[in-house]
């Protein structure tokens, strides 16, 4: 089972750091899943790359998942928690097109997400998105895609692809107000991984200053062991 281990994590974050969020999760999934080419990746479908990326953050860091964020109803701060195991979902079904009004849909990619990344409208974005995934549109957006049809296409998408579709049920302690948030895992785990190989380079520089060791040597040392010398180091 794949895993980031310092060094890799390292390698990671420098590789993705001033990338576009699609093309990062790209580069988690290749690490989640080697033995596969870029480019078949690309086309892999947004639920399953994001079901292999949520089992790399898993093995990496644990199933538990938390952050803090904003109510948007009175603005205080909350910590948010769950077990990332709960969100691992079997497809609900061997389908990799849905059928709506005579026309075939594929599910989206991340390289149909690539595609739309300059899109500014929510809809419009929408709109672009179905018309590439649309077997006989070539690509073009159709004018008589009504809100209710991109809604019912959007669904039977999220029920064939349930991966790709995550949302968390969030209420405030405060103000009791409820509301449902998209959850990244993506974006998620790579905001762990930034955070991480900033700590881990900090790690490499005041071990390397008190004891003359390479970062290499640094980062071979397990996380404990690494603690104990930063310890004694007085930091």
């Amino acid at each position: 089972m794949n895993t980031l281990s310092a060094n890799k994590l390292l390698q990671v974050w420098e590789k993705g750091h001033a990338q576009h969020p699609v093309d990062r999760a790209l580069l988690l999934l290749a690490v989640a899943e080697p033995e596969h080419t870029y480019n078949r990746l690309a086309d892999w479908s947004v639920g399953q790359r994001d079901a292999a990326i949520l089992r790399l953050r898993i093995t990496t860091f644990g199933s538990r998942f938390s952050a803090y964020l904003n109510c948007p109803e009175c603005n205080a701060r909350l910590e948010m928690a769950f077990d990332g195991r709960f969100f691992q979902l079997p497809s609900q079904s061997d389908r990799t097109t849905i059928e709506f009004d005579g026309s075939s849909f594929r599910l989206p990619t991340s390289r149909d997400l690539a595609r739309i990344a300059h899109e500014t409208d929510p809809v419009a974005a929408v709109r672009r998105l179905l018309a590439l995934c649309c077997e006989q549109c070539e690509g073009e957006i159709s004018a008589d895609w009504s809100e209710t049809a991109l809604q019912e296409i959007e669904s039977r998408m999220a029920e064939a692809d349930p991966q790709a579709d995550i949302e968390l049920n969030l209420a405030c302690e405060l103000c009791g107000h409820c509301w449902q948030s998209m959850f990244d895992v993506a974006a998620f785990f790579w905001e762990e991984i930034e955070a991480n190989a900033k700590r881990l380079l900090q790690e490499v520089h005041l071990l390397a200053s008190s004891y003359g060791w390479s970062e290499d040597e640094v980062l071979a040392l397990s996380d404990v062991r690494r603690a104990a010398y930063l310890e004694m180091a007085g930091t």
